[in-house]
């Protein structure tokens, strides 16, 4: 589920991340640790799962 959430904040550009304008909506897209993690135009996102072989799952998500 954690991912769901994630991919949904990345598609809205609202991810919690270290960016001194994060909360203003403006990026550095510095992928150093400890800094940015919003994905510079994010416009599909897919989350995909499973236990065995036979029980598999995939979610598709766009702007």
């Amino acid at each position: 589920m954690s991912m769901v959430i994630e991919n949904v904040r990345q598609l809205r550009g609202t991810v919690d991340d270290y960016c001194p304008g994060g909360r203003e909506g403006t990026h550095s897209y510095d992928y150093a640790p400890g800094r940015c993690r919003q994905v510079r135009d994010a416009t599909i996102a897919m989350n995909m799962g499973w236990a065995s072989p036979p029980t598999a799952s995939a979610l598709i998500l766009r702007r």
